[in-house]
């Protein structure tokens, strides 16, 4: 069951993983799925979210409108963007990568065309190692509706061994953090805002697990 539209956070059963179909914590689909929904790991288990938060603003600190289709954002970009902004992540931090795709939503998202040619931009399995391993995010997220670049490349495939969206296999399968998709960053950005209390709660449907969606607010 998902309610996978807008902004959203994807929950630790989102996806599954290996021959035996397992999500976070080992739990294996053909044990704890269900014709109706998912019994473990669902959007109730996500407790109310007030954390630091950063926006990482890749595309401005490239002064681009917003980057190329499939560009994969590596640890220099968040380096290089972080150190413009004289802002770091810390342990706890909700990190906020800006790829510059949400300028092109309008008022209701209609323009497919224009928005998938920016799209597919976002973090490979490097970033996210570096998020998570050296700088200690609670959650990643960004202005797109999958947070990894795509097509991914074999290296980055055969981190886990050859899933077609190893970052999130490596997020929410291995090591437990959600990811937060379809985040309009564009207000922030204009107002060089990247530092903000970061406040989230879910629509607690139970069995949801794929792109439950919410409203974050950012408070400075």
């Amino acid at each position: 069951m998902n309610d996978n539209v807008a902004t959203q956070i994807d929950g630790l059963a989102h996806i599954t993983h290996g021959q035996d179909n397992h999500f976070y914590n080992g739990f294996k689909a053909a044990e704890w799925g269900g014709d109706f929904r998912i019994r473990k790991a669902d959007v109730t288990t996500i407790p109310p979210i007030i954390a630091r938060g950063v926006l990482i603003d890749v595309a401005g600190s490239k002064n681009m409108e917003a980057l190329p289709s499939g560009y994969e954002i590596t640890v220099a970009d968040l380096e290089g963007a972080l150190r413009a902004q004289n802002v770091d992540v810390t342990p706890g931090t909700i990190a906020l990568i800006r790829t510059g795709t949400a300028r092109y939503w309008g008022t209701n998202g209609s323009d497919h065309a224009k928005i998938g040619q920016h799209d597919s931009a976002g973090i490979g399995m490097r970033a996210a190692k570096w998020l998570v391993e050296e700088k200690g995010v609670l959650a990643i997220g960004s202005d797109t509706s999958g947070l990894e670049y795509v097509p991914p490349k074999p290296e980055d495939s055969q981190m886990v061994d050859g899933s077609f969206n190893p970052v999130h296999v490596y997020l929410l399968v291995q090591q437990g953090v959600h990811i937060l998709e379809f985040n309009n960053l564009e207000r922030l950005a204009a107002d060089r805002v990247y530092e903000f209390a970061y406040f989230l709660t879910t629509n607690a449907i139970r069995g949801t697990v794929a792109g439950t969606a919410l409203r974050p607010v950012a408070m400075r």
